[in-house]
This record gives structure tokens, C-alpha cells and sequence, in this order.
């Protein structure tokens, strides 16, 4: 076989499209220091290189959680009883545990996460800050339903002007088969105890939302017969195979009210396909090999493996 041969070869199947996941745009690749969060249901106490303003009230010291949330500043009293639960999804905890929780409550991912009790431990949460950003992530962390694998790896940034972004880079596990809770994504400032229902924070513009507690719910069972404890209090109840943010950021942004303007950034689209020199139209011997959706037809490359293929049959016949 010629050396062109084998290089023509080569360049055809390192050519091949790969499909590929892309960050959200808004994310930090620097994940920073390891906390050395290994048990479940635990947190940790950090301090941010700045102070951070939250319906009125400046912070410098956050308690990351395990199960994907942090709760903004530490007083006497909150000190011992300052843990977001990991099932607020359901009715008997949401109140207490969210949206009346005494102190604002930041929940990028919320559910029953556990990066602890698998053998070795799956997944690391990771703290790093300057003075006007912080920024946590929880990466390959795993559930409590299948400690062994990794489930998500998501991130939270807070910003010195009270911005508030989420970002999520990959859902690896079954939403419903490896995790057994409810889902709970939004912001608190802890003394609500009416709050608001659920919002869809998937909309690519919810402007202008006057309170300062905005949260979507998804269910971990959308029957009501099964599962009728989660808390929807405007009737919807999506479940968690709705759970459409991923690839995406959702920012949250302070505004005039006291409440968030709340948008998204979503991923950009994966890149064409390559154009095949020569063939101006996407069309070879009447075949498509260029579909108009974006989408990759193989047609080109199968007819010139199966000549490649053909040429090197006869040049080892001796033709």
C-alpha cells in the first residue's frame, strides 16, 4: 500500500464529523480549589473576595452544599440549622427549607446529589474568587440513587453588581431512573412564606420579575396518584425528563423592583458540516451529500471508502 495511499486513507476517517457537546457560553474552565466536600448531605463555610448584594443586604460568606445550593451569610442563630435539604422539592419542606429558609437560599441544581458515599468518591465541588467574582462547581458529582457514577457537573457564579449566573455543561445519568427526588432551580431571599409558583426559566427572556424569590420545580413523578407532595402551587407539575437548561445558562440580573430580569444563554449550535471540494451543490452523481438541515449524509464518504477499497483489492491482485 503507497504512502499516498495510506495518507488519503488516514485523512478520510480523521475527517469523519464528530458530535460534540458545547459548554454553555457563560463558563469558567478554571474550576479552582477542591473544597473537599466527600460526604453526603454536608456543606461548607467560604468567604468571597467581595461583598455581595442581595434584596438589600450585602454578603461576604456562603455555605456551599453537596445536594447543588448555597445559602448566603452566617449569624448565631442560622449557623447550626442553615442546610438546604434534599428534597425542598417536596411540600413539607419547600417553605421551611427555601423559600422561608431565614437567610437567601441560591440553588443552581438542587436535589439528592451525594459525591460521598461511592467507593472511591465520584465527583468534586470546587470554590474559587476575586474581588468581583466567585464561582463554584459542582463537577461530576453523582446521586444518592447512583453514587457510582458521574450524574452533572454544573456551576454557579456570583458577581460583585449582585448578577447571579447558573450554567450547566452535562447531564450524564437517566433523570428519573438515577435520581429519585424532584428538582429545585432558582433564588431566595429566605423570608417567603407564601412564595410565588414555579416559572419556566428555560424562556429566553422573563424580564422584569418583581420578587425577589424566582424558582422553577420539576417533579421526580408527574402523576398525581403517585406523587402528588410536589410543590406546584400554579397546577403545572413538570417532570424531571422536562428538565430542558442543560447546555445553557440562566442570569439572573437585579433590577429597579427588588426583583430579577432573568435570561438565558444557550449554546451555540454544532458547526456544518465540511464542504467537499469540488462539489458546489451538494450533489455527486445525484446522490445528496449535503443535507440542507445541517445534518451530515455519509453518501460521499461511503462511495470513496468503498473506491479506496475497491483501488487497494486490485493493486494486491496485481492489476
Amino acid at each position: 500500500m503507497s504512502r499516498v495511499f495510506r495518507a488519503f486513507l488516514l485523512g478520510s476517517i480523521l475527517a469523519w464529523p464528530v458530535s460534540v457537546l458545547a459548554e454553555p457560553p457563560i463558563w469558567d474552565t478554571d474550576f479552582g480549589a477542591d473544597t473537599g466536600l466527600q460526604q453526603d448531605d454536608d456543606d461548607i463555610n467560604v468567604t468571597l473576595g467581595f461583598m455581595f448584594p442581595f434584596d438589600g443586604t450585602d454578603y461576604d460568606t456562603v455555605a456551599i452544599g453537596t445536594n447543588g445550593g448555597v445559602t448566603l451569610g452566617i449569624d448565631g442563630a442560622f449557623a447550626n440549622d442553615r442546610y438546604i435539604d434534599y428534597d425542598i422539592w417536596n411540600d413539607s419542606y419547600f417553605v421551611s427549607d427555601f423559600s422561608n429558609l431565614g437567610n437567601p437560599a441560591i440553588l443552581p441544581f438542587s436535589t439528592d446529589l451525594d459525591n460521598g458515599d461511592g467507593e472511591p468518591p465520584v465527583g468534586t465541588i470546587h470554590f474559587k474568587t476575586d474581588d468581583t467574582t466567585a464561582v463554584i462547581t459542582w463537577n461530576g458529582v453523582a446521586t444518592n440513587q447512583t453514587d457510582n457514577a458521574p450524574f452533572i457537573t454544573f456551576q454557579l457564579t456570583l458577581a460583585s453588581d449582585g448578577t447571579i449566573t447558573f450554567g450547566y455543561n452535562g447531564i450524564t445519568g437517566d433523570l428519573v431512573n438515577d435520581l429519585d427526588e424532584g428538582i429545585v432551580v432558582g433564588v431566595s431571599n429566605g423570608l417567603d412564606e407564601t412564595p410565588p409558583g414555579s416559572s419556566d426559566l428555560s424562556d429566553s427572556v422573563n424580564a422584569d420579575v418583581s420578587a425577589p424569590t424566582n424558582y422553577e420545580i420539576w417533579c421526580y413523578n408527574e402523576d398525581m396518584a403517585v406523587d402528588g407532595s410536589c410543590y406546584i402551587s400554579d397546577g403545572t407539575r413538570p417532570d424531571n425528563y422536562g428538565f430542558d437548561l442543560d447546555q445553557t445558562n440562566v442570569i439572573f440580573t437585579p433590577n429597579a423592583t427588588g426583583g430579577w430580569d432573568i435570561s438565558n444563554e444557550f449554546a451555540p449550535p454544532p458547526p456544518p458540516p465540511p464542504i467537499v471540494a469540488g462539489d458546489v451543490q451538494g450533489e455527486y452523481g445525484g446522490c445528496t451529500v449535503g443535507a440542507s438541515d445541517g445534518r451530515f449524509d455519509p453518501t460521499l464518504p461511503l462511495l470513496v471508502l468503498i473506491s479506496i477499497v475497491a483501488l487497494a483489492t486490485r493493486r494486491m491482485r496485481g492489476f
